[in-house]
């Protein structure tokens, strides 16, 4: 069993490092990042997690069915969400 640790791509930073400290005694392994289809860049909530030492991101929800649009999050998916790629080239890249 995995724990992981749900946030949608639009949460503000700081409500990022609150869920990262209230949820770590839960011990969640990964992050799945949700509603990626809804923002424009994942970079405030990646940098928000990295400075929090949250877990690392295993799944990006990209759009409104579940599991269909849940996508494995590999490190060249996560940089083109950063540098701004739409929901639609991430889920062709996936």
């Amino acid at each position: 069993v995995r724990t992981h640790l749900v946030i949608a791509a639009g949460t503000q930073p700081q409500n990022v490092r609150r869920a990262i400290e209230r949820f770590r005694v839960t011990a969640p392994q990964s992050v799945v990042i949700t509603k990626v289809d809804e923002t424009d860049t994942l970079s405030p909530l990646l940098s928000a997690l990295r400075g929090a030492r949250g877990p690392a991101v295993s799944y990006l929800g990209v759009g409104q069915r579940v599991p269909e649009d849940l996508i494995r999050a590999t490190g060249a998916i996560l940089a083109g969400c950063v540098l701004g790629e739409s929901a639609g080239a991430v889920r062709i890249s996936a």
